[in-house]
């Protein structure tokens, strides 16, 4: 027999109540009056049973108020995951359709000497008309310049010696380009080894004019007159032409043999109007000086080429990579295709010991070496990527969520970098993914040459975390 609740009896005796009461006698009541006179009559009722409803609820129904408290869903929370961490070599990235070049050489005493180059193709700019074919151009100067758009390091007082020569083999825009790819170029330096000290904050006089800053270097006049020479020419008569003749420029600096000297240029070699090559000449035939034509980097293919020297186990970071046992409660980034930190989680199954779990949070904790940064700043962003079992580096699914989810950015206040791989963590744990570890390397390693240490796991002041939190499901 099945239960009968006060509730249904007010319910029947409500709806018998207004069917007496108002629908029988509509004929010969006006509605008004009905209404007045019924309200409270069918309103009682109505009261009577929500009152009734709300104080007798099913246990059926409700569940969680009769169930033991060891029965309820709870959270549990843990900081003590194992991690093994390890610092790695990073392979070449790809250095070509990016947003800087790099240049320059600097050596720190933890990580080492790094040194950054890049090739370029020059294009031409408006139709060159330089004189008549007939006319006699000698040239003033050739100078190739380019924007600053930033630096890395403590010392850019260091005198740095530049050289410039010409690319042999052909550049091209469908082809992949890597931070250990080369150019077989020339012998010859047409800057011949011009020294500068980089002055990434201080602008520059030009024929009288104030400019933002940029490296100006000045190339041979003999290249100058190649140039004037191809006046009227058909290496003038369009881009394919003229990459022909000049296939590009590659641009290095000498490397820096003093711990703690040197730093790295950033350049924009695609937005600003002061990375170009400009030819300063004059006309015999007509007469006319001041004159001067300019070759275009912006829309040129480029290519970043960045190398490292760790000098064995002369720097905490050579000896490191030799012997992974040596100062490993810390681990190193580096960008420029320079090292970076494997994770892997060894016993993450234990989590499934006893049946299935939800994994409602789970962030990894970075914390940066205390002083690391006071003259090699950290950079503002970290990456995290999944490893698959080949070794290859694959997004990690909570990386979709967004940035703000995902994290990464160092936060100043804390020294600290925080990732969010609750998804990635659930994946592993139900059988969809294999856990092959995590590799952490900077975000835009190729234009940019920041570093930072980091504690290890092995740390005991500030180690390499994973936070989780999770609901057993029974």
């Amino acid at each position: 027999m099945g239960k009968t609740y006060s509730s249904e009896i007010s319910g029947k005796g409500f709806f018998r109540t207004i069917k007496n009461c108002c629908f029988n006698i509509v004929e010969n009541i006006s509605f008004a009056f009905l209404w007045r006179k019924y309200f409270f009559v069918a309103l009682m009722p109505v009261m009577y049973g929500l009152v009734t409803l709300s104080s007798c609820k099913d246990p059926d129904e409700i569940g969680l108020e009769v169930q033991p408290l060891s029965d309820q869903l709870s959270v549990i929370h843990t900081d003590s995951t194992s991690l093994i961490t390890r610092t790695i070599k990073e392979d070449s990235i790809r250095s070509n359709g990016v947003s800087y070049q790099l240049l320059g050489s600097c050596y720190d005493p933890v990580f080492g000497r790094s040194d950054a180059s890049f090739f370029s193709q020059v294009l031409l700019g408006l139709t060159p008309t330089l004189g008549a074919s007939t006319d006699v151009l000698v040239p003033d100067s050739l100078i190739l310049s380019f924007g600053y758009a930033g630096f890395y390091g403590n010392d850019t007082m260091t005198p740095q010696v530049v050289h410039v020569y010409k690319i042999l083999d052909d550049m091209h825009a469908d082809t992949a380009y890597y931070t250990s790819t080369k150019f077989n170029v020339n012998d010859t330096d047409l800057a011949a080894g011009y020294t500068f000290s980089p002055k990434p904050r201080t602008v520059v006089s030009v024929e009288s004019a104030v400019q933002s800053p940029q490296l100006r270097i000045p190339l041979s006049l003999s290249f100058a007159s190649e140039l004037l020479s191809l006046n009227g020419q058909s290496e003038y008569t369009g881009n394919s032409n003229f990459v022909q003749y000049l296939k590009g420029l590659y641009v290095k600096t000498d490397p820096q043999n003093i711990p703690g000297k040197g730093s790295i240029s950033y350049f924009d070699l695609y937005n600003n109007p002061y990375s170009k090559l400009s030819l300063y000449y004059h006309n015999v035939t007509t007469g006319e000086d001041s004159l001067h034509y300019d070759y275009y980097l912006t829309g040129a293919i480029k290519s970043n080429y960045q190398e490292h020297n760790y000098f064995g186990a002369a720097t905490d970071v050579g000896h490191q990579l030799q012997d992974s046992t040596y100062n490993d409660t810390l681990n190193y980034i580096q960008s420029m295709a320079g090292v970076k930190t494997k994770i892997t989680f060894p016993y993450l199954s234990h989590f499934i010991d006893s049946g299935k779990v939800l994994i409602n949070k789970a962030e990894l904790d970075i914390t940066v070496q205390a002083g690391s940064g006071d003259d090699y700043s950290p950079p503002s962003k970290l990456f995290l990527v999944s490893v698959d079992s080949a070794g290859n580096p694959n997004f990690l699914i909570d990386y979709f969520e967004g940035a703000s989810y995902f994290g990464g950015l160092y936060n100043s206040s804390k020294s600290t970098y925080t990732f969010n791989i609750a998804r990635h963590l659930q994946k592993i744990l139900d059988g969809k993914i294999t856990d092959h570890g995590l590799y952490l390397l900077v975000s835009g390693a190729v234009v940019q040459a920041n570093r930072v240490v980091v504690g290890s796991s092995r740390n005991t002041k500030y180690p390499m975390k994973l936070k989780v939190s999770y609901t057993k499901l029974h």
